[in-house]
């Protein structure tokens, strides 16, 4: 089975709302050299837990086939949100455990239905080799 990591990283590192991008990578590990595939964005007043959101629901949908996933991010909230909540926000047709509206619920819908699909692996704050330039893509003006 193919195996793909997904790279996310944004300069947003705020919880208020700002201007900032986001950047993710898509690697598919091959018997020679990775592919990649990048894509990024701008946002305007985003927090740094919409970017993230937004960034895996991009590159979660730039997957065509089949594959396992390995998804890299520096985001506790995203991190968190896939491993303890989102089950839990979709029996409650994505309320909150306060039963109030889960923020970026549309996005959230569509990363639960394309995670469905995949056997996949959480990282938080890994090290990797794409991590420095993802930074600097990030900084360039």
């Amino acid at each position: 089975m193919k195996k793909v990591n997904i790279y996310i990283n944004s300069d947003i590192n705020s919880a208020k709302k700002t201007n900032g991008k986001y950047i993710y990578i898509l690697e598919l590990i091959t018997d020679k050299e990775p592919i990649t595939l990048t894509g990024s964005d701008k946002l305007i007043e985003a927090s740094k837990n919409d970017a993230y959101t937004i960034a895996l629901a991009k590159a979660l949908s730039r997957l065509k086939s089949e594959c396992e996933l390995a998804i890299f991010l520096e985001n506790e909230y995203v991190f968190n949100a896939i491993e303890h909540y989102l089950e839990g926000w979709k029996e409650r047709g994505w309320k909150n455990s306060k039963n109030e509206d889960v923020k970026n619920a549309e996005i959230w819908q569509q990363i639960a239905e394309t995670l469905e699909k995949y056997k996949f692996t959480l990282y938080l704050h890994e090290k990797h080799e794409y991590k420095d330039w993802m930074e600097r893509q990030l900084s360039k003006v």
